[in-house]
């Protein structure tokens, strides 16, 4: 169970290092809706780009949650290896943190 927690908010610290890293290099101002056809709709102060590595880290945290009274409730605690749905739900966390990647990197060089 360590092992997956680890692995989970070490995903966590990542996606907040990438959206400092973008906060670093993005302007004043970046764009907080796109429309479809690439048209920025509304801007924003850079540090709304915390906001994707918050979310990140709240998805993150239900899930260890999850984790954890999954393991309790099967009696699973002492196992030391990472189970099928950990792996699902870190799966998942490499998901979110390339598309928040994504989003950011677009939020930043669109305006």
């Amino acid at each position: 169970m360590k092992k997956s927690i680890l692995l989970i908010r070490s995903i966590s610290l990542l996606g907040l290092l990438v959206g400092l890293s973008f906060i670093v290099v993005a302007p004043k101002t970046i764009a907080l809706h796109i429309a479809a056809n690439n048209i920025v709709d509304s801007t924003g102060s850079k540090y709304m780009l915390l906001l994707e590595p918050a979310l990140l880290i709240i998805v993150n945290e239900v899930s260890v949650f999850n984790l954890k009274r999954y393991r309790k409730n099967y009696h699973l605690t002492d196992a030391p290896i990472i189970l099928v749905k950990e792996w699902y739900l870190i799966s998942a966390a490499i998901v979110l943190l390339v598309v928040f990647g994504f989003l950011m990197y677009e939020q930043v060089t669109l305006r």
